[in-house]
């Protein structure tokens, strides 16, 4: 029981420097309407190829 509760502390550690590397990221990069339209595009992209590979069945 002792090492879930060391694996869980050690999970929550790097979930929270990852959250603050994507903190980073968003600040640094996505206040560009550039990237807003290539992340929109590529949402759209994804979104089409998802439903055309679920309809395809």
């Amino acid at each position: 029981m002792s090492n879930f509760i060391f694996m869980a502390l050690n999970l929550s550690k790097l979930i929270d420097q990852w959250n603050d590397k994507l903190d980073n990221f968003v600040g640094k990069y996505m206040d560009s309407p550039w990237v807003g339209s290539i992340a929109l595009g590529a949402l759209f992209i994804f979104a089409y190829w998802g439903i055309k590979s679920l309809s395809s069945k």
